[in-house]
């Protein structure tokens, strides 16, 4: 998988994880914590390019590659 494909992979994640949750009131349900996985693994697929500390594909912070 590209780095550009698991950006679009983590997007559509995030935006189904905010789907389920409320802004109000928060509980961790299956489907969440499965999507938060499937991010975490996405995130390890990905080679990485630090912007301000941050990888402009996954999300994930510098200080934790």
């Amino acid at each position: 998988m590209t780095n550009p494909e698991i950006k679009k992979a983590i997007d559509e994640r995030y935006a189904l994880v905010e789907e389920k949750v409320s802004t109000e009131q928060f509980t961790l349900n299956k489907e969440v914590e499965k999507f938060m996985l499937e991010i975490s693994e996405l995130q390890h697929q990905c080679t990485h390019e630090f912007v301000d500390g941050y990888c402009v594909y996954c999300y994930k912070a510098e200080e934790d590659k």
